[in-house]
């Protein structure tokens, strides 16, 4: 008999990058939420761990496009996405 790995529910993340947030829709069942008390979701979007921006994820996510990633070593496809983002940045 084979065992499916069950992945522990997670409802939010913070400091995430574009391609791991996809994985986590994916374990969710389509469903993330980035919420962050500071600014730092900009950085990510425009690309603070690489020197690409990627912002697909989240106009997918927004829109609930279908999110398919054929790359070598990963494919991931997460066909109903819900995407929620809260900031809530100081003023300083």
């Amino acid at each position: 008999e084979k065992s499916e790995f069950v992945h522990p529910i997670r409802y939010f993340t913070d400091d995430v990058t574009p391609e791991q947030l996809i994985t986590l829709m994916l374990n969710n069942a389509g469903r993330m939420a980035v919420l962050s008390a500071e600014g730092g979701f900009f950085d990510l979007i425009k690309g603070r761990y690489s020197s690409n921006t990627n912002i697909d994820v989240y106009l997918k996510g927004f829109s609930q496009d279908q999110i398919t990633v054929d790359r070598r070593g990963r494919t991931e496809k997460v066909d109903d996405p819900h995407l929620t983002v809260g900031l809530f940045a100081q003023l300083d």
